[in-house]
């Protein structure tokens, strides 16, 4: 998965033929005929985060990765401590323990190496046929916006107008979907000791 996501990424050839697959799925369900560009982004967008959000989930141990994070803050704080003070003998024991650290961020990382393989190579596919379809297959290629009554999705401003369009509509569906998962994923946590701790 990661040599083909890489092959994908310099070859355009390759890459447009895996977009012009995708398109034969995503166009008739969410083309629009071509007719509604920005419609057409946000079902995208929406599909895109649906489906990364739950391969991170399937990926991250979210319990795993807050106990890693607390445990770095406490080591973290004992060390500049202990060197602030030139405690020596104190910093001898916290490098004792850089292996097991070293182990949990190699956990860590596995899991989101994962899911990278899986969703990068999704996500350029899926954005090989976004580019087709802005350029190709959009009826309409201008948007109205507060500051413009016509702004072409083709020209750019730091990034292509249509990207930029993609990102304002995805990122806060994307946000509010994957902090819906983790305090769900949480609560069910808790929940658990807490019938552990009550049986």
């Amino acid at each position: 998965m990661v040599m083909l996501t890489i092959m994908i990424f310099i070859d355009p050839e390759m890459r447009n033929g895996f977009g012009m697959l995708v398109g034969l799925i995503l166009y008739p369900v969410i083309g629009f005929g071509g007719k509604y560009p920005v419609l057409s982004l946000f079902f995208v967008g929406i599909l895109l985060t649906l489906f990364t959000t739950l391969i991170r989930e399937k990926y991250t141990d979210w319990i795993k990765m807050a106990k890693y994070q607390k445990y770095m803050e406490a080591y973290n704080k004992a060390f500049r401590e202990a060197f602030k003070s030139n405690n020596t003998s104190k910093m001898k024991k916290l490098q004792e323990f850089q292996p097991k650290i070293m182990e949990m961020n190699y956990e860590n990382m596995k899991g989101q190496l994962k899911m990278m393989a899986f969703t990068m190579f999704f996500i350029l596919v899926t954005f090989a046929w976004v580019s087709f379809f802005v350029y190709e297959e959009a009826v309409d290629k201008y948007i109205s916006v507060p500051w413009a009554y016509n702004v072409s999705l083709l020209d750019s401003t730091v990034l292509p107008h249509w990207i930029l369009l993609y990102s304002l509509l995805a990122i806060p569906f994307s946000t509010v979907f994957g902090r819906i998962i983790k305090h769900y994923r949480f609560k069910k946590f808790i929940e658990r000791v807490e019938h552990d701790s009550h049986s």
